[in-house]
C-alpha cells in the first residue's frame, strides 16, 4: 500500500506539472491569461516536479515537499477552474488530483511515523 502510494502520488505531481507547463504556455501563446494563472500554474510546475524528485529519493523533506505541492496544486485549480475548457480544465482536474495524492501520502507517513514511535516506545519500557 506505501509503495503504491508514493507511486500514485509521483505520478500525479508529475502530471500536474506537465499540464500546467502545458497550461501556462497555451495562455501565453493565446493571449488567454486570467489573473495570476499563468504564475500559479508555473509555480505548480516548479513545486509539482520537486515533490516528485524528493518522494521519489524519500528524502527527511518529504513532509514538507508534499504540504507545499498540495497547497501549490489548490492555488492552481483554483486559478484553472475559471478558466472554461480545454487546457485549463485538465489542468485543474491534474492540479486537484496532485493535491489529494500528497495529501493521502502524507498522512501515511503520519501513521507510519506514529506508529515507529509507539514501537520505539514500547521498546524502550
Amino acid at each position: 500500500m506505501f509503495a503504491a502510494a508514493i507511486t500514485e502520488c509521483i505520478e500525479a505531481c508529475n502530471a500536474a506539472g506537465q499540464l500546467c507547463e502545458q497550461c501556462a504556455m497555451n495562455s501565453l501563446v493565446t493571449g488567454e491569461t486570467r489573473d495570476d494563472a499563468v504564475l500559479r500554474c508555473l509555480d505548480c510546475v516548479t513545486i509539482a516536479n520537486m515533490a516528485a524528485l524528493v518522494i521519489g529519493r524519500d528524502s527527511p523533506l518529504v513532509m514538507g515537499a508534499l504540504v507545499l505541492c498540495a497547497a501549490a496544486c489548490e492555488r492552481c485549480a483554483e486559478a484553472c477552474d475559471d478558466g472554461g475548457e480545454g487546457v485549463w480544465e485538465q489542468c485543474g482536474h491534474a492540479c486537484r488530483e496532485a493535491a489529494r495524492s500528497c495529501r493521502e501520502l502524507g498522512a501515511i507517513y503520519d501513521r507510519r511515523r506514529a506508529e515507529a514511535r509507539s514501537w520505539e516506545r514500547w521498546n524502550n519500557s
